[in-house]
């Protein structure tokens, strides 16, 4: 609602415009800018209230007519980091405004659309037949609320600032929420998690992802960390701008500051150049193949795991072509593995990358002829197994590692506030939530507190060796003695 300054007739003239859905409603021009403010201010107040404009224009806005408004102003400035948040929350706007919903007026909205709208989206299946989760219905729940409140704002539809239809659902009605996300990094995966980072793309990502496991940082402020936010003397990194829209400063482990130095970072300062969203494909990816070779270090004493370890660096790699690899028949030169092809006379050729090679040259052929000795039926059933036991553990996101990263500080017995300084969280209820004390600690940690505390107790509640009441009485009558010292300082009289 904006007010412009023109001149006319040689004199300064100030118009007032109100707008609704971006569109000017009403105008009026004033000779100077305080009557101009004056009669806009009254007119927004109106407009909050529901008179005037409400009965003409913003009654018949459609939600439809809302949702590119919404858009534009709300879901474009999501994310300064990530696009895929944003992204999915663009998807479901543009769902929406394919439903019966975008043709409804914004002011009818009430709880009964809802349902029935919830009840279209439930009755929809995926491609291949298959149901959305509950959880996906929440989010676009809480897309339209999102939306609906926006369309209030705008349109000053003063039933919405009381309550959203979409609040007023029964609960037998509404999305179930998701269980929240208790992950934690479980023993030993992170470390083969590094085997893993080491093996992929020549360790290209393991700076990024040692550096996070020692400072805790989210996944954006990893990726913008820049060489100029560094003070390398005092060990901290000052962020310009942060989730929280605030800059902060955070501190470095000395480990971390370390890593730092031998990086060169790129020409515009930053140490690690990779997109978010790219962090999180290497993460899962990783972290998958990571389940799936702690099930194989201990599947039949980790005798399949390098055989498996090679068939999750070549995805396009067949069990029977890893059954037959002969270690005279690979073209070092060119990163080459031949097979034999039962349908042509030539050898089927697979390409692979060089860090597929030099894990390959790091190999001990089991014979003289054959990498491994493992019949093609042995190694199906063992990746069979392997992958369905990996399934128990299950992948991680770089949101778990900056947990693990929480927890290990609370298990040292670090004080909130301190913690709070190294992951950003400036409450106890967010440093809570990445918290993650596995059941079988939190027991052994409170036996041994227990244990300890009942000891003093007990060393507490056992019957002291006192003399008899004469020596007490003549060794306290003692200058300089303690029982002496104690009923003067205590301005006792002894009996």
């Amino acid at each position: 609602m904006p007010i412009h300054k023109r001149q006319r007739d040689n004199a300064v003239h100030y118009t007032a415009v109100v707008r609704v859905v971006g569109q000017p409603v009403k105008s009026k021009t004033f000779r100077s800018h305080k009557d101009a403010k004056r009669w806009l201010d009254h007119e927004k107040g109106e407009l909050a209230k529901g008179k005037k404009i409400l009965e003409s224009k913003a009654r018949e806005t459609t939600l439809g007519q809302m949702l590119p408004l919404y858009a534009e102003k709300v879901v474009a400035k999501r994310g300064r980091t990530s696009t895929s948040s944003r992204n999915s929350e663009l998807s479901h706007v543009l769902q929406l405004a394919g439903t019966f919903l975008a043709e409804r007026k914004v002011s009818e909205i009430d709880a009964e659309d809802i349902e029935a709208w919830l009840a279209q989206r439930r009755a929809c299946t995926k491609k291949n037949g298959e149901a959305y989760a509950d959880s996906t219905h929440g989010r676009a729940l809480s897309v339209l609320a999102s939306a609906l409140n926006f369309s209030a704002r705008e349109l000053g539809i003063r039933s919405y600032r009381r309550i959203n239809p979409c609040y007023g659902l029964d609960k037998g009605v509404r999305p179930a929420q998701s269980a929240v996300r208790q992950r934690n990094l479980r023993e030993g995966e992170y470390a083969e998690f590094e085997r893993q980072l080491a093996l992929y793309q020549e360790g290209r990502f393991t700076d990024a992802y040692n550096f996070s496991i020692r400072c805790g940082l989210r996944r954006g402020e990893l990726v913008l960390l820049n060489k100029a936010w560094i003070n390398w003397e005092d060990g901290l990194v000052i962020y310009p701008i942060t989730k929280t829209g605030r800059n902060e400063r955070r501190p470095l482990t000395p480990s971390a500051l370390a890593i730092l130095r031998r990086i060169v970072p790129v020409p515009d300062g930053r140490f690690f150049p990779f997109p978010p969203d790219r962090i999180t494909s290497v993460t899962r990816l990783l972290s998958e193949r990571a389940s799936i070779m702690l099930v194989a270090r201990r599947y039949e004493g980790g005798k399949f795991a390098t055989a498996i370890q090679l068939y999750l660096l070549v995805p396009q790699l067949k069990v029977e072509e890893l059954a037959a690899l002969r270690f005279d028949r690979i073209d070092w030169v060119e990163g080459v593995l031949k097979f034999d092809n039962p349908r042509s006379s030539t050898l089927r050729r697979r390409e692979v990358q060089a860090d597929v090679m030099a894990y390959v040259r790091g190999l001990a052929p089991a014979n003289e002829k054959y990498y491994f000795v493992h019949t093609e039926t042995d190694l199906k059933h063992a990746l069979e197994y392997c992958t369905r036991q990996a399934g128990a553990i299950g992948t991680f996101c770089h949101h778990v590692i900056r947990a693990a990263v929480t927890t290990s500080m609370v298990k040292q017995n670090i004080s909130g506030p301190i913690i709070g300084q190294f992951t950003g969280h400036r409450d106890e209820r967010s440093r809570q939530r990445y918290t993650r004390l596995d059941p079988v600690d939190v027991a052994r940690r409170f036996g041994a507190l227990a244990d300890s505390s009942l000891a003093e107790l007990a060393a507490e509640s056992r019957p002291s060796r006192t003399p008899p009441i004469g020596s007490a009485l003549e060794e306290g009558s003692k200058p300089g003695s303690d029982l002496s010292n104690r009923e003067t300082a205590n301005g006792a009289v002894p009996p």
